[in-house]
């Protein structure tokens, strides 16, 4: 095991490169000094961070999981503090932990003293790296004073309040050192922060009686405005702890982040924690109003090892209370341990990412002993435990294993994973000379090295006054790419080395044609310039085209932030040419924005390269009228913004009809409105263009509009020559170059699109498999049986063995029911006669099982037992392993229809079989057994089916609620009350978005037989999709507004004439407008919204939707995986199938084959073929399947 570990030290040693050193504090020395250079003695100085944790530069692993990193306490710390001499000079070190890191960070030197302004000099990344002393020069300028007025929640003066500064110059600033500049409101409300001036106060935390702490932007314009305060709630409820937990509970507290006005960049904000205590009671008196999410966390060793889910999206509204239980759940403590290959030794601050989902905790890092330890949710699949930040002078070594990810058994709630061990590097040195020959001092080096499958990790350091550099930890035998840039400088491409080769340290020149600046606009949504609007670069570092590094692009001074001037414009630069970058812009009042990524070609240093407009829009209000169809105001109406804004807002009209509703994003947008005796209404508007007028009809009176399903957008014959347009050339390129499995997803997206153009095609598609020919040919007769009964019959006698045709036959019978008992029954028979000389154990006990499904619906007991005993004596046999290991669950799983009693002992042999020999948790996999079981039963036996969901709740309640929502859809004809009582009290609470659709499905299973209850359960649907809304509960895989878009086929077979109020209820329950969420999943959700749409009113679809259309260059050039595009096309594909296909035949190709990794041109073709492949309930239930994610009761696996 330590070979590879003696070939590095035997090359070390052969070419003169020791191990690298372990990396120490490094001194940071200097002097303070005066505006007239005088030493300044007795000073206090500080070194902090100099950007916020988002900001921080990432490489390898972290690219993919900056997620885990957002969760670190995001809290800013002093590093280091010291008190300049008699002399004015000091001494401080940058701690080992921090000058470690591989992704540096910029690092703020503070100093401060009575009667001057405060010094800032920014250190930028990689300073030190050598181990060289860092020395800096403080200048406290002369007395400087920041004045600002607030006010309270009413408009009064806040009096008495503490005022500290938390943002300085675009810097975090520490609690230690905001302190030194804290002071307080008088009685008029006024507050003086010495030792800064006003333009260099950002924002301020304010901490007054009765209103909690808030942090504010103290960037009002026009300066001297008074600062107000946001109004307050209270906060308050209790842990759950589960029901075999036992104690007190000990070391648990809840922090609550609550957002102003819905999203980051209202000015206000507010943060706190509360410890629990031993009943889990929590409590918040006074907390900023806004959106708020509660997290549980631990403080300190012995804390009660249970977490929770987050909370997240609960609306406090001004002086009200919130109670909330947080229900805790079970964990498994996850152990590891980090070692140094070879002498074993510990290692100490490795950042490991932890799965998190359900509250588990994200992060650790090894302590001393090279241990760690965190808590994962019991019920997760993955513990994770992967290295994200290797700490110098270590690195990951190509081809360490990754972590076994599997979870243990149930009853074993410890799980150690195998030691991480990390390989000493060597160092690689070098020199940085300008053309003339002389060395750089203070130039940026950039060196990257891969790790196996833990991607490409970056190391960043700077040279010292000689113009040396040192980049240690580094791995001797593989390819390196390093490169250096010093202001308008930079060594050209990426010089490719490996450290055994070096027989000499490395000499890089600079040269002065690889640099340009960035510059732009940041304007509103009517073009008009923003000034003052804070601007950050984030900087992507390409090797090629791969994206190796992501960190803040800074000027020559360090800073990461600037703000536009009067014209809305910036400037940024000198930046490194070849580089993709990334602008961000935020304002005060306004949602922040992104731009997509620039790629800066080579030019003189005086090119700017022109980022497209930043628009940032503004939350306004809409003033306006509520009247009747007669034009009569409408006293008493309600009328909701949902939606188009961060926050659910309302308002009551007055006497003459007359409202004034806040809290919509400017732009286009709905308006509700309701009143008792009329009809629900939306109006689309235009937010921020003057007023508007809704019209209510009263409920007597006939719909303005009476919806109903269109005709599709295409005849049919023509929608699916448009289909085959747009598929046949990707899958002719998927055949020439596509991998067996690449080709294989193909066939199965060309079924759905031309199934009698693929039979033509079968003979010549070789998969070179023998499993995958036969899956391909059962696949096909499927798709070839609702088109050609015969065609269909005719491919499964013609295959080529008895496995194909009876997998064939089987799936024919499966894709036409058994409502033709004669064709079922013929079907069958084939099957079962093939199924015998199945030479493949697993291949019979799987078919096997298929075709005793099919029988018992048949009628046919006696045959389905026949067959399952054959089956269950497989399973027994051992020889039917290849079946997963789950082949008694299989049969057991069709066998409960016919003697449930002997499925369920099954069962429980099959589980108690499969603990025994695995060492992983798969009671996932128990649960979709059990969940498969309770779906076949629901139809015929109810309370049988009951008595299985329980068990698949107790099993694995986070993944219960899918079988729970189709067996209540599939027992509703026979039982509603039973399965309106099992949604509503089996389903979990985290899925609690899923009852309203068993409610849905309920009503759909009532509407042939008894319409008046099915209209009943669909309002009660609706309004329990309402009530999860006022809850804050409406983020998820399936958002609300696609619960309510999915019933709306049901409303128009059951109550036509409430069509237009459900859509008018489906738009009003959009999630909120978030500037914090991926813009991929954002117009993700636009997409599903406008598809819902769609069927009923393309033109609203086509408002909806055109935004999106429109931002689709922007997402495509975010530099992210993109799942967006696609969908947006998509969606569009049911609005204007012709301009959808040209958009998408528009597209640039994709870089990968197949429907893999970030392929968004061939997810839209396929998509967008299927969807124009299919007509009506075909096309609406692969739309509920494949993109609302929901249950459908045509679908035909579960």
């Amino acid at each position: 095991m330590y070979s590879s570990t003696w070939t590095l030290l035997a090359i070390s040693l052969a070419l003169d490169l020791p191990p690298s050193a372990d990396v120490g504090p490094v001194p940071v020395v200097g002097t303070v000094v005066d505006e007239a250079g005088k030493p300044v003695a007795g000073a206090d100085v500080w070194l902090t961070p100099a950007v916020r944790l988002d900001d921080e530069r990432k490489s390898g692993m972290a690219l993919s999981w900056s997620a885990t990193r957002s969760r670190e306490d995001r809290t800013p710390r002093v590093l280091a503090r010291a008190r300049a001499d008699g002399s004015g000079t000091f001494r401080m070190e940058i701690p080992a932990e921090i000058a470690s890191r591989p992704d540096p960070i910029g690092l703020a030197a503070w100093a401060t003293q009575a009667g001057h302004a405060a010094a800032l000099h920014r250190l930028p990344p990689g300073i030190g790296a050598g181990g060289e002393s860092v020395t800096v020069t403080l200048a406290v300028g002369p007395s400087a004073r920041a004045e600002m007025t607030f006010r309270d929640p009413q408009g009064r003066p806040l009096v008495g309040a503490k005022i500290v500064p938390s943002v300085v110059r675009q810097v975090p600033i520490p609690a230690e050192l905001g302190e030194a500049f804290a002071t307080a409101t008088d009685a008029e409300g006024r507050a003086t922060v010495a030792g800064l001036d006003q333009s260099a106060v950002d924002a301020v935390r304010v901490s007054a009686s009765g209103l909690g702490e808030q942090e504010i932007a103290a960037d009002v314009s026009p300066p001297g405005t008074p600062i107000a305060l946001a109004p307050v709630g209270k906060v308050a409820g209790r842990l759950v702890a589960p029901a075999d937990h036992r104690g007190p509970l000990k070391g648990l507290a809840v922090r609550v982040r609550s957002r102003v006005g819905g999203f980051e960049g209202s000015g206000v904000s507010a943060e706190a924690v509360a410890p629990c205590d031993a009943a889990g009671r929590f409590e918040f008196p006074a907390i900023a109003t806004g959106l708020l999410e509660i997290r549980v966390v631990a403080e300190g060793e012995g804390a009660t090892p249970l977490r929770a889910i987050a909370v997240e999206d609960l609306v406090l509204e001004p002086g009200s209370a919130i109670e909330r239980e947080v229900p805790l759940r079970p964990t498994v403590r996850v152990r590891g341990e980090v070692r140094e290959k070879g002498p074993g030794r510990p290692i100490a601050g490795v950042l490991i990412t932890i799965n998190e989902r359900d509250g588990g905790d994200a992060w650790v890092l090894s302590d001393a002993a090279g241990k760690w330890a965190a808590l994962v949710d019991r019920e997760v699949n993955q513990p994770f435990g992967w290295p994200m930040r290797v700490r110098v002078p270590y690195y990951i070594p190509a081809g360490s294993p990754e972590p076994p990810q599997r979870m243990p058994p149930r009853g074993v709630d410890e799980l150690t994973l195998p030691i991480l061990e990390l390989a000493r590097g060597v160092d690689v040195r070098g020199v940085v000379r300008d053309p003339d020959g002389r060395p750089v001092a203070g130039a940026e080096v950039e060196l990257f090295m891969t790790s196996g499958d833990y991607g490409t990790f970056a190391r960043l350091v700077r040279t010292d006054a000689e113009g040396r550099f040192l980049v240690a930890g580094v791995d001797a035998i593989g390819e390196l790419k390093l490169r250096a840039r010093r202001g308008s400088s930079t060594s050209g491409p990426l010089l490719a080395i490996r450290a055994k080769d070096m027989k000499e340290p490395i000499s890089l020149m600079l040269r002065r044609s690889r640099i340009a600046r960035l510059g732009g606009r940041v304007v509103d949504p009517s073009g008009r310039p923003i000034a003052g609007a804070v601007v950050r670069i984030q900087r992507r570092s390409l090797d090629g085209k791969a994206v190796v590094a992501i960190g803040p692009a800074a000027d020559d001074d360090g800073a990461t932030a600037w703000r536009t001037g009067a014209d809305g414009r910036y400037r940024v630069g000198p930046l490194v040419a070849g580089d993709e970058y990334t602008v961000e812009a935020s304002a005060t009042g306004r949602l922040p924005a992104r731009s997509g990524t620039v790629l800066l070609v080579p030019s003189g240093e005086d090119a700017v390269a022109s980022a497209p407009d930043l628009v940032l829009p503004g939350v306004v209000a809409v003033e306006g009228r509520v009247v009747d169809r007669a034009g009569a105001p409408v006293p008493g109406a309600v009328v909701r913004q949902s939606g188009d804004g961060p926050l659910r807002t309302r308002a009551t009209a007055d006497i003459y009809g007359r409202f004034r509703l806040p809290g919509f994003v400017e732009g286009p947008a709905f308006a509700f409105a309701t009143c008792d005796g009329f009809r629900r209404a939306f109006l689309p508007i235009t937010a921020g263009s003057g007023p508007v007028t809704l019209t209510l009809i009263r409920a007597t009176e006939p719909p303005e509009r009476a919806y109903r399903t269109l005709p599709p957008a295409l005849p049919p014959e023509e929608s699916k020559a448009l289909a085959r347009r747009l598929f046949v050339p990707m899958a002719e390129q998927v055949l020439a170059k596509g991998t067996q499995v690449e080709k294989f997803r193909m066939f199965r997206d060309a079924l759905d699109v031309d199934p009698l153009a693929v039979l033509e095609k079968l003979e010549s598609l070789n998969l070179g498999d023998t499993v995958l020919n036969g899956l391909a040919r059962a696949e096909l007769a499927a798709a070839l049986a609702a088109e050609s009964f015969d065609e269909a019959v005719a491919l499964a006698e013609a295959g080529p063995d008895a496995e194909s045709r009876a997998a064939a036959y089987a799936a024919v019978l499966d894709a036409v029911g058994t409502a033709d008992k004669a064709r079922a029954r013929s079907l069958a028979d084939q099957a079962a006669l093939n199924v015998r000389a199945i030479k493949s154990p697993s291949q019979r006990l799987l078919v096997s099982v298929q075709v005793a499904d099919r029988l018992v619906d048949l009628g046919d007991r006696d045959g389905a037992r026949s067959l399952l005993k054959e089956a269950e004596d497989l399973a027994r046999s051992g020889k039917a392993a290849g079946a997963g290991g789950y082949e008694l669950g299989h049969v057991a799983e069709v066998l409960g229809r016919i003697d449930l009693p002997s499925a369920l002992r099954m069962m429980d042999e099959m589980i108690e079989d499969v603990r025994k020999v695995s060492r992983a948790d798969r009671t996932y996999v128990f649960a979709r057994l059990y969940g498969r079981l309770a779906h076949r039963l629901a139809a015929d036996s109810p309370a049988d089916a009951e008595r299985v969901l329980d068990i698949v709740r107790k099993l694995k309640p986070d993944e219960s609620a899918r079988y729970i929502v189709a067996a209540c859809a599939r027992m509703a004809p026979k039982d509603p009350a039973r399965a309106r009582r099992i949604a509503e009290t089996m389903i979990p609470p985290e899925s609690a978005r899923q009852i309203p659709w068993a409610l849905g499905l309920i009503a759909g299973g009532l509407a042939a037989t008894d319409r008046a209850a099915a209209a009943r359960f669909l309002e009660d649907a609706f309004a329990s999709l309402e009530a999860l809304a006022d809850e804050g509960k409406s983020s998820g895989l399936s958002d609300l507004a696609d619960i309510a878009g999915a019933m709306l086929p049901l409303v128009e077979d059951v109550a036509p004439d409430r069509l237009g109020e459900s859509l008018a209820r489906t738009l009003a329950l959009r999630d909120g407008r978030r500037a914090d969420r991926p813009l991929a999943g954002e117009e993700g959700r636009v997409a599903q919204l406008a598809m819902i749409v769609a069927p009923y009113d393309r033109d609203l679809a086509a408002r909806i939707l055109r935004p999106a259309v429109d931002r689709i260059p922007r997402l495509r050039a975010l530099g992210e995986r993109d799942y967006g595009s696609w969908r947006v096309l998509a969606a569009l594909a049911l609005i204007d199938p012709k301009d959808a296909a040209s958009r998408i035949e528009a597209l640039p190709d994709d870089q990968a084959a197949g429907l893999v990794a970030n392929t968004p041109k061939r997810y839209a073709i396929g998509y967008a073929a299927k969807l124009l492949a299919r007509q009506g309930k075909a096309r609406w239930s692969f739309i509920l399947e494949n993109l609302l994610y929901l249950y459908s009761p045509e679908q035909r696996f579960l």
